[in-house]
Protein backbone atom coordinates (compact mmCIF):
# COMPACT_ATOMS: atom_id res chain seq x y z
CA UNK A 1 0.00 0.00 0.00
CA UNK A 2 1.38 3.50 -0.78
CA UNK A 3 0.24 6.95 0.70
CA UNK A 4 1.96 10.41 -0.50
CA UNK A 5 3.19 12.68 2.30
CA UNK A 6 3.27 16.65 1.48
CA UNK A 7 5.29 18.08 4.27
CA UNK A 8 4.54 21.96 4.61
CA UNK A 9 6.02 24.55 6.91
CA UNK A 10 7.48 23.27 10.18
CA UNK A 11 7.11 19.83 9.19
CA UNK A 12 9.39 20.25 6.20
CA UNK A 13 12.25 18.79 8.21
CA UNK A 14 10.74 15.52 9.02
CA UNK A 15 11.17 14.94 4.94
CA UNK A 16 12.84 11.70 4.58
CA UNK A 17 15.79 10.91 2.07
CA UNK A 18 14.14 10.44 -1.24
CA UNK A 19 11.45 13.40 -1.06
CA UNK A 20 11.36 15.63 -3.78
CA UNK A 21 10.56 19.28 -3.14
CA UNK A 22 8.11 18.77 0.15
CA UNK A 23 6.83 15.36 -0.83
CA UNK A 24 7.05 11.78 -0.62
CA UNK A 25 5.57 8.46 -1.15
CA UNK A 26 5.35 5.88 1.78
CA UNK A 27 5.23 2.01 1.01
CA UNK A 28 3.63 -0.07 3.64
CA UNK A 29 3.31 -3.82 3.43
CA UNK A 30 -0.23 -4.09 5.32
CA UNK A 31 -3.38 -2.20 4.90
CA UNK A 32 -5.48 -0.09 6.03
CA UNK A 33 -2.88 2.06 7.60
CA UNK A 34 -3.81 4.96 9.95
CA UNK A 35 -2.51 8.41 10.23
CA UNK A 36 -0.76 7.79 13.26
CA UNK A 37 1.24 5.06 11.64
CA UNK A 38 2.47 7.47 8.75
CA UNK A 39 3.34 10.18 11.56
CA UNK A 40 5.67 7.44 13.34
CA UNK A 41 7.28 6.27 9.98
CA UNK A 42 8.16 9.94 9.43
CA UNK A 43 9.24 11.10 13.05
CA UNK A 44 6.92 13.61 14.02
CA UNK A 45 6.47 13.32 17.43
CA UNK A 46 2.59 13.17 18.54
CA UNK A 47 2.98 16.53 20.56
CA UNK A 48 3.66 18.59 17.43
CA UNK A 49 1.06 21.05 16.02
CA UNK A 50 -0.20 19.97 13.10
CA UNK A 51 -3.49 19.37 10.76
CA UNK A 52 -3.45 16.93 8.56
CA UNK A 53 -5.57 16.15 5.29
CA UNK A 54 -6.39 13.56 3.58
CA UNK A 55 -7.67 14.35 -0.06
CA UNK A 56 -7.98 17.86 0.85
CA UNK A 57 -10.23 17.00 4.12
CA UNK A 58 -9.27 17.34 8.17
CA UNK A 59 -8.45 13.90 9.68
CA UNK A 60 -7.17 12.51 13.54
CA UNK A 61 -4.69 9.95 14.17
CA UNK A 62 -6.92 7.40 14.23
CA UNK A 63 -8.26 7.70 10.69
CA UNK A 64 -7.79 4.64 8.13
CA UNK A 65 -5.53 5.16 5.24
CA UNK A 66 -6.51 3.36 1.35
CA UNK A 67 -3.81 2.91 -1.19
CA UNK A 68 -3.08 6.01 -3.74
CA UNK A 69 -4.38 8.55 -0.43
CA UNK A 70 -2.81 11.81 -0.11
CA UNK A 71 -1.67 13.45 3.06
CA UNK A 72 -0.94 16.70 3.58
CA UNK A 73 0.83 18.19 6.84
CA UNK A 74 0.13 21.53 7.73
CA UNK A 75 1.28 23.88 10.43
CA UNK A 76 -1.34 25.52 12.93
CA UNK A 77 -1.22 29.37 12.02
CA UNK A 78 -2.59 31.68 15.04
CA UNK A 79 -3.52 35.12 14.38
CA UNK A 80 -5.95 37.52 15.39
Amino acid sequence: MRVVVKLLGTHRSFLPPGGRGSTVPLDFDHSPVTLREVRERLGIPPETPRIVFLNGNPIDDAHPLTDGDELAFVSPVGGG
